[in-house]
């Protein structure tokens, strides 16, 4: 599913589907027409150095947790895109890094109560970049949304897999307004 919004010389993109293929979303998402991509909360920083190999333009930088960062630069080195990589220690309730033109929030927000949601979305949005959201999106027809939100409620107890009206409110409530939907194969 992709959500594309806009507001000013903001975007945001949600893909979501029940299998997290990488293949799938680097063929459905154009990444190498971004210079700098910002992944937040990026973790071990697999898919952001996936990205960067299939778009040999591109730089990234992944935020993470301080101890966090040290396995990503691992990962990012093995995977040999450590020059144009780096990978930040921080806190993305406060702030993201300045400077990308796309930010990439991967299976971050359903970890989060909608009011830490939101923050995360307005921090993005105060640096003007466009967002790429990837998470599960609940609804009547899909099982696995339901299942991964009961893991999700037992894990983070706040958190919760959001349907799409209730992502539309919190990307408005954040800034950005919903353009079109597009459900991925």
């Amino acid at each position: 599913k992709c959500l594309h919004t806009h507001r000013i010389r903001s975007s945001f993109y949600t893909l979501t589907h029940t299998q997290w293929e990488t293949e799938t979303i680097l063929t459905a998402f154009p990444f190498a027409t971004y210079e700098t991509i910002c992944d937040v909360g990026g973790g071990s920083g697999g898919f952001l150095s996936d990205i960067l190999v299939a778009n040999v333009s591109t730089r990234g930088i992944l935020l993470d947790r301080p101890e966090v960062v040290e396995t990503a630069c691992n990962v990012i080195a093995q995977k040999g895109v450590a020059s144009r990589c780096s990978a930040v220690g921080g806190d993305f309730f406060v702030a993201v890094p300045e400077g990308c033109q796309l930010y990439i929030l991967k299976n971050i927000l359903h970890d989060w109560d909608t009011e830490k949601g939101t923050q995360i979305l307005r921090n993005v949005r105060s640096v003007q970049g466009r967002v790429l959201i990837v998470e599960a999106i609940r609804t009547s027809l899909s099982f696995f949304p339901v299942l991964l939100d009961m893991h999700t409620l037992v894990t983070w107890k706040a958190a919760r897999i959001l349907s799409e009206i209730e992502y539309r409110t919190v990307l408005s409530t954040a800034g950005f307004d919903v353009v079109r939907v597009v459900w991925l194969p």
